[in-house]
């Protein structure tokens, strides 16, 4: 017992601690924030979509033959490579659109389907069987 009273008694040992407690949150404050930081970037790429979902369901309800367009964006992360002046290449991920389903009046009809799934094909860089369209 005496041993560990001499040892806070000694400053060294009170600096050495402080010093270690101060490094053990820099590092447990450091975990948090990337983690706050992914946070952000979902609800980033939710909101991207929710905008997308809308630009989209203005443009087809301009098309003749369709009304009343609801449309639903299936994301994915990509990795996209980046490069910066000062610390070389590093990675970003990036939500990318990976399928497309549109539910409005007047896809019955399939002249109209198939304008819709060529818009949307065009516009999104998707492969037609990543679309789908119904009424």
């Amino acid at each position: 017992m005496e041993k560990f009273k001499l040892l806070f008694k000694e400053k060294k040992f009170l600096v050495l601690a402080v010093i270690l407690l101060l490094g053990i949150m820099f590092l447990l404050s450091g975990e948090y924030t990337s983690h706050r930081t992914a946070d952000q970037e979902t609800t980033e790429g939710i909101t991207e979509a929710k905008m997308l979902e809308a630009r989209l369901a203005e443009i087809l309800e301009q098309m003749e033959g369709v009304e009343s367009a609801h449309v639903l964006v299936m994301l994915r992360e990509s990795v996209e490579a980046g490069s910066s002046p000062l610390y070389g290449s590093e990675e970003r991920s990036k939500p990318a659109v990976c399928g497309v389903s549109v539910v409005c009046k007047g896809a019955k009809n399939v002249h109209v389907k198939r304008k819709i799934i060529l818009l949307l094909a065009s516009t999104l860089n998707l492969n037609e069987n990543q679309i789908y369209v119904s009424e």
